[in-house]
């Protein structure tokens, strides 16, 4: 294909924009499963830690507290006089909690302390804490609490977090490639900490459960890197981080993640026929809104490509502002937020 026939091309799929299918509101599964995730998750720590009742109300009250904590951790209101609560609350835990039920409490409270030092920019010990977190629930996995295993998934991702935050991306985006790795093709990295991902039995177990976090970490991230990349100017947004990320392709959620990375993949090789016949397929899709941030992340990138390939980018801008503001559902921040920096 000519040159002169590629940027045609690309014109003609910004001004098709207007054609293509908004979103809808269907989730991908028609049932709780963060509920689910729950219920299997207390049966088995009732089984391999059995709890006293005292403590299963105990543990429940302060969960409530740390709620609220948390909450004013991450909005950073009084972070002072949040620690403190945290260390009054920290103290009940090493008095009214033993054995295994201890470890599993003991966890969420390793976790709401590196929080604050997240929050407070002192990373090593926001790293310590949260690699102290993931060593008991590991553990607790190797004692029989495989659906533990999103809680840990949590926590190296928060590990992540943190070297993103002290701009280590290098460090950070490989620990979510190699954890999105694990995930969904069952891979193992020793970067992810926890050594159950050494061992097929606890992959295989509630597949369902693992995959659906697996996609919320991936939009989570997602999500994160076109708020942060945007403002960066006339850049292609990041995409280190799983632009070599292989997915067995089984269910429709995977084929979505699939043709996504797919469409990056043939815009950075320069493969353009392929780059846009692809990313013409996936609008012609309608998606659920969950998958809203992979539409706009596509059409940012689309547009700084389209500036490159043209002095005056501003022909297709009026059809991708007109798509994102009336055919996407995601929160209106995101949405403002790319609008403004096109």
């Amino acid at each position: 294909m000519s040159k002169i026939h590629q940027y045609n091309d690309l014109i003609s799929f910004g001004s098709e924009l207007i054609h293509f299918p908004a979103s809808n509101n269907e989730h991908p599964h028609n049932f709780d499963l963060s509920k689910l995730s729950s219920i299997l998750r207390d049966k088995e720590i009732n089984e391999v830690c059995n709890p006293s009742v005292k403590e299963i109300e105990q543990f429940y009250e302060l969960d409530n507290k740390f709620g609220v904590i948390v909450k004013d951790m991450v909005f950073e209101r009084h972070l002072e006089k949040s620690l403190r609560e945290y260390e009054e609350l920290d103290k009940s835990i090493e008095t009214n909690f033993t054995g295994k039920y201890y470890l599993f409490v003991k966890q969420w409270a390793y976790s709401l302390k590196a929080l604050y030092f997240y929050k407070t920019n002192d990373f090593e010990k926001a790293k310590a804490l949260t690699i102290e977190s993931i060593a008991l629930v590991d553990y607790l996995m190797h004692s029989g609490t495989y659906n533990l295993n999103t809680r840990c998934f949590e926590l190296i991702k928060n590990v992540a977090k943190v070297y993103l935050k002290e701009n280590k991306q290098e460090e950070g985006y490989e620990i979510i490639r190699n954890l999105l790795d694990y995930i969904f093709n069952g891979n193992y990295h020793s970067n992810l900490i926890a050594t159950f991902t050494k061992h097929k039995v606890f992959f295989e177990e509630t597949p369902i459960l693992r995959e659906d976090y697996g996609l919320s970490i991936f939009i989570e991230i997602l999500e994160n890197t076109i708020f942060s990349g945007v403002v960066i100017g006339n850049s292609f947004l990041p995409n280190q981080w799983f632009i070599k990320l292989e997915i067995e392709v089984d269910t429709l959620e995977k084929q979505i993640l699939y043709n996504f990375i797919h469409i990056e993949q043939k815009r950075q090789e320069k493969k353009y026929n392929e780059y846009i016949d692809a990313i013409h397929y996936f609008f012609e899709q309608e998606y659920s809104s969950l998958f809203d941030p992979l539409k706009v992340y596509l059409l940012f990138n689309y547009y700084q490509l389209t500036k490159k390939n043209n002095s005056d980018g501003e022909w297709n801008k009026e059809e991708i502002v007109n798509f994102i503001q009336n055919k996407i559902i995601i929160n209106q921040k995101l949405k403002e937020k790319v609008i403004s920096n096109l």
